[in-house]
């Protein structure tokens, strides 16, 4: 399957640009739902309800991109075992509640998704050592400290550099005292 690219809509509402895509009002209907961006990538619930009012409910995994000229698209349904796992476990969760009796690629990819490492709230200052150091291309540093920015995460190098470190959580680490 290939990408749908279109003009840049005039609102630029990624999630609002999604539901106008795939929302199809009638009968049968088709909707889009808790739709969760991450990045380019976007996790939501694509429900059918059919003429005879009965219905079904599939994960979506949908690539985006974006330029001034174009904003484009992929959507893979579950079924097709799409390799993004980011996926909210809330999600994942509302999707077992509607299908509990899913199997085959869908079963895996939720399975998947639901292995990812929890999120946990940790405390502003806390100093991290990673197992390896980390190359940003003019320096590497192994021990860092995690500053908070209201919701936003960073970190603080040795050298004093600022940086971001994407899924941190899921690289091998140490907390140090």
């Amino acid at each position: 399957m290939g990408w749908t690219g279109m003009q840049p809509p005039y609102h630029g509402d990624k999630k609002r640009w999604l539901e106008e895509e795939f929302n199809q009002a009638g009968s049968p209907s088709w909707e889009l739902h808790d739709i969760s961006i991450r990045g380019n990538t976007a996790y939501g619930i694509y429900t059918h309800v059919r003429e005879d009012k009965s219905w079904s409910s599939v994960g979506m995994v949908i690539l985006m991109s974006f330029s001034p000229t174009e904003w484009a698209y992929k959507d893979m349904a579950e079924e097709m075992m799409p390799y993004y796992y980011d996926a909210p476990i809330s999600m994942i969760k509302k999707l077992d509640a509607l299908n509990p009796q899913v199997e085959g690629n869908a079963r895996l990819w939720r399975d998947k998704c639901l292995e990812k490492m929890p999120k946990v709230k940790v405390p502003d200052g806390l100093t991290i050592k990673f197992t390896r150091p980390l190359n940003f291309g003019t320096f590497k540093d192994d021990t860092f400290t995690l500053k908070k920015d209201g919701r936003k995460t960073f970190f603080i190098a040795s050298n004093g550099a600022k940086c971001r470190i994407p899924k941190w959580q899921q690289r091998e680490h140490e907390v140090q005292k």
